[in-house]
């Protein structure tokens, strides 16, 4: 299994949501196989937000968010 650095991730989501272009195709742009993963890249990220630090794409909650 291929890892991928949170950079990475972090490009390929923010690219993703700026809008016009479909998981297939930015996935051949980014020369990374389809997979059901980048669907759930950007679904964290709809979701909780992007933190860009740390060695995995994790969830940023705003703590504001819990009260």
């Amino acid at each position: 299994m291929t890892k991928y650095s949170t950079e990475f991730k972090v490009r390929f989501v923010s690219r993703y949501l700026k809008g016009g272009i479909s998981y297939k195709d930015l996935c051949a742009e980014f020369g990374m196989p389809f997979t059901g993963v980048v669907k759930a890249w950007v679904g964290q990220a709809r979701a909780h937000g992007i933190n860009g630090s740390g060695a995995k794409l994790k969830l940023s909650v705003d703590q504001s968010d819990c009260f």
